[in-house]
């Protein structure tokens, strides 16, 4: 599975890519995109720390 981690202006963009590997799309290509919002994450940042982030997630098997 490849990582890649972005900033896209102040949002935290994570894309993950691989093949699924069990179940009926077995071999089948996925692409997962994450994308947590800026304000929260600077939030979390600044105060106690990140102790969970919520974000927006697409999952496409292609």
């Amino acid at each position: 599975m490849n990582v890649i981690a972005t900033q896209e202006g102040l949002d935290l963009v994570v894309t993950r890519t691989g093949t699924v590997t069990s179940g009926p799309f077995t071999g089948d290509v996925f692409n997962e995109t994450i994308t947590y919002l800026a304000p929260d994450f600077a939030q979390k940042c600044a105060s106690t720390g990140i102790t969970s982030l919520t974000g927006t997630t697409v999952l496409v098997v292609d």
